[in-house]
Order: C-alpha cells, then sequence, then structure tokens
C-alpha cells in the first residue's frame, strides 16, 4: 500500500473510532403492558423511558386506546386513537418523547377509564437506570389445569437483589393471589401458580391478569385456567 493510502486509511478508521465513542450507549428499549380489565386500564399510570413501548392487551367488550384528556382536549386522538376489540385484542405504540400522555377509552370516559404514561429520558449505560430491564414471559402451560409456570427475567446488569412483587389478579381487579414479594438475586426466576387463591381455595375457571413490578417498572399479562 503506498504511504499516502495508509495515511488516508488510517485516518478514515480514526475518524469512524471516535465518531463511534460520541455516540451515547443507551439502554435498551423495553415493551410495557397494561391491560384491558373490566372498565378500567391496569395499571392506569406507568412510567417509562424515551424510546419504550407500550402494549395495551384486550380481554373483553369494545374499547379503545385515544391520547388526550378528554373529548374536549384540541389534540384528542393526535397520537394514537385505535380500537382495542376482540378484532384488534392489541394496541402497541412507542414513545420518542419526554412528558406525559393522558389518554382514555371513548365509550368509557364518562366512567373513569383513563390512564397516563410517564415518559422520562431515556438513561445511558453506566447510569442508574430509570427502571428495570425486565421482562415477563409468557405463563406455560397456558390455558392451563392445575397449575402453570411464570418465568420472568431481571436485568443482570442490576448489583445485589432486586424487591419484587408478583401477584396474580381476576378481571375485576380483585387480587387473588400474591405469588412473589420479596427481594430476588438479578437473573432468571421461575414461579409457579397451583390456580388458588390466598386461603387456600381452588379458583374458578377464567382469565386473570399476573403483574409484576421491580424497580419501577410494572408488567402484565394474561393466563387462562380451564378446567
Amino acid at each position: 500500500m503506498r504511504p499516502a493510502n495508509r495515511i488516508l486509511s488510517v485516518g478514515i478508521v480514526l475518524l469512524l473510532t471516535s465518531t463511534f465513542l460520541l455516540i451515547p450507549n443507551l439502554a435498551p428499549a423495553v415493551t410495557h403492558t397494561v391491560n384491558q380489565v373490566g372498565i378500567t386500564f391496569d395499571p392506569a399510570e406507568i412510567t417509562i423511558e424515551v424510546g419504550d413501548t407500550v402494549e395495551w392487551v384486550w380481554s373483553a367488550l369494545s374499547h379503545t386506546v385515544t391520547s388526550g384528556t378528554d373529548l374536549s382536549d384540541p389534540n384528542v386522538g393526535l397520537l394514537f386513537d385505535d380500537p382495542l376489540t376482540s378484532a384488534a385484542p392489541i394496541v402497541s405504540y412507542t414513545f420518542l418523547e419526554a412528558g406525559d400522555q393522558d389518554y382514555f377509552c371513548r365509550p368509557h370516559l364518562l366512567v373513569g377509564m383513563t390512564g397516563v404514561v410517564h415518559v422520562i429520558a431515556a438513561s445511558a449505560v453506566g447510569d442508574t437506570p430509570a427502571h428495570t430491564a425486565m421482562q415477563l414471559l409468557p405463563n406455560a402451560p397456558n390455558p392451563f389445569n392445575p397449575s402453570t409456570r411464570i418465568t420472568f427475567d431481571l436485568s443482570p446488569e442490576r448489583e445485589g437483589a432486586v424487591a419484587v412483587s408478583l401477584k396474580v389478579f381476576d378481571l375485576q381487579g380483585h387480587l387473588v393471589r400474591v405469588l412473589m414479594d420479596k427481594s430476588v438475586a438479578a437473573k432468571r426466576q421461575i414461579v409457579v401458580w397451583d390456580g388458588r387463591n390466598q386461603l387456600g381455595q381452588a379458583s374458578p375457571s377464567g382469565v386473570y391478569v399476573y403483574r409484576l413490578s421491580a424497580g419501577g417498572q410494572t408488567l402484565s399479562r394474561l393466563m387462562t385456567l380451564a378446567k
């Protein structure tokens, strides 16, 4: 290679390397789940980071997920205004700007079916994260009888134990069972629900919500007990 070409190649490498170093190393984006439970959004209030995605999951009746405070908001439906029904059981939106975003269900606004997403600036790797980067996996088997396994992953980058709450609710929002409420190691955890409530009684057939909370983040999924 000629000296001039060698100098040019080295310069390009140095330029690309310095440019790469200037790019912030952001924490991975997370998908958060909000379940439609009766005529409520569950949880109705969540905090996420810029770049995270929220998925609203349908369970019954017909609803919408509409951005804005109410029908008088001049920006109503500007960001999203989607049906949440049996034909469209999931609404997904990725938030790219920080700030608070109110939303509501058009058919059930007057009975208080509203929610809010608090979007904060994304944290860089090495900074204290705003939430635990965790995953709540689908339970297995599903549908199940009499028991099912619930698996979740906590961020391995966290040091020490993480305070975790894992609870089961019915679709009316009533607490059925506390499966975990303690600090555990930040790694994959598997918890078994035997289909019984807090009193040890067998729960009836139906759809249930299992909700995981840790490090300021809340994730939820649906499972079906079929007898």
